[in-house]
């Protein structure tokens, strides 16, 4: 069996409410269901032999609230557009806030992951959606709001690994990057408020963001995170989008 079958098998057993999950195999499969199981924070390794790993499921449907995971998400991304901030003004310690983002972005995976595993579970569930106190429209929508901080986690590694190389003058860098910080905080405040006037002014300020993008990537050594930047951008409109046009 390759990797990626294991891993696929396991993934569909993940979307399932088993209290334990045995994972019989060879030491490659074992192996593959120890690295899956870590995008799960409710996943715990209790047992292991050559040939079969044990994982006890932790969570407590009673204590669960998918915006809570929004939350935690949220104050991660900050952090990574706070470590970004620092790393394009100064190059000291870039290794360690470079490890750090590693684990930050880690850590926004594993609650993206949950998130993902809840609508699997819960949206064609009517047991679950009484639960957890949603409808199914709502899984969808937590689905697909942190899907999209999933990915601006992504960027904002990926673009910090560049910053630290390129030398000399970086304010056109740190205005634009500010701009988008604003607009990603403005995002997170009209979706907990459901605020459509606020969504509507990051949807509007969309097409600056991208004339200073545009300017941005003019500038040698800057393409690469022009366009980094320019998915972040479209990201917040997307999830800006939903809460605009949403009833």
């Amino acid at each position: 069996m390759t990797f990626k079958t294991a891993a696929c098998r396991l993934s569909k057993r993940l979307v399932k409410p088993y209290k334990t999950i045995s994972v019989l195999g060879d030491e490659n499969k074992i192996k593959v269901a120890k690295q899956k199981a870590k995008n799960f924070l409710n996943l715990e390794l209790i047992e292991e032999t050559e040939k079969k790993a044990v994982f006890k499921d932790l969570l407590d449907l009673e204590d669960i609230k998918l915006e809570n995971f929004i939350k935690r998400i949220d104050n991660n991304l900050k952090d990574m557009f706070s470590i970004l901030l620092e790393l394009a003004k100064t190059n000291k310690s870039a290794n360690e806030k470079l490890k750090e983002l590693n684990e930050i972005d880690k850590d926004v995976t594993k609650f993206y992951f949950l998130i993902w595993r809840f609508m699997n579970l819960g949206i064609n569930n009517p047991s679950l959606q009484t639960s957890l106190k949603i409808n199914p429209s709502a899984f969808i929508e937590f689905f697909w709001f942190s899907y999209n901080m999933e990915q601006i986690g992504d960027e904002l590694k990926r673009i910090s690994r560049k910053i630290i190389k390129i030398k000399g003058e970086k304010e056109s860098f740190l205005q634009v990057l500010s701009l988008i910080s604003e607009s990603y905080d403005k995002c997170i405040k009209a979706f907990s408020e459901k605020d459509k006037d606020t969504a509507k002014q990051i949807i509007l300020k969309k097409q600056e963001i991208i004339k200073l993008l545009e300017k941005l990537s003019e500038n040698k050594g800057f393409e690469i995170i022009a366009e980094k930047l320019h998915q972040i951008n479209a990201n917040i409109n997307n999830n800006s989008k939903m809460i605009f046009y949403n009833p």
